[in-house]
């Protein structure tokens, strides 16, 4: 998928174009995928920032970590980056019985359970200058 995009950027975007690409790449911001292929010289994966809010989008076995991206066009002199990470609130988490709060998710297998989502939202706010 990573190298799909990156194919497309290049062909169809031009380095004054500002492109923000977002979603589930089910890959952590360090996997080759992403810091190899998609995040070029041009692009910014802002969830490997010390500045993202949230400790992660995806909680696997007690590790929360970002497997949704957020990934912009480094230059950015227009704009001005406020705040961005993962949207969390009570009604969206379960904690099981050790303790441990996941996302709410709405199937595990063959079972309804009701929720959501395995992944909490990003978000992005930015103003224009």
């Amino acid at each position: 998928m990573a190298e799909v995009l990156r194919k497309y950027i290049d062909k169809n975007t031009s380095q004054e174009d500002f492109n923000i690409i977002m979603g589930d790449f089910n890959d952590y911001p360090i996997n080759e995928s992403l810091d190899e292929i998609l995040v070029k010289d041009d692009l910014l994966n802002l969830m490997s920032s010390s500045q993202v809010s949230g400790i992660g989008s995806y909680n696997y076995r007690g590790n929360w970590d970002w497997l949704d991206q957020i990934i912009i066009s480094k230059e950015i002199s227009s704009f001005k980056l406020i705040k961005f990470g993962a949207f969390k609130d009570d009604f969206m988490m379960y904690t099981n019985k050790k303790g441990e709060v996941y996302p709410n998710r709405s199937f595990g297998g063959n079972n309804w359970y009701g929720g959501y989502s395995d992944h909490l939202p990003v978000f992005l706010k930015m103003s224009f200058f």
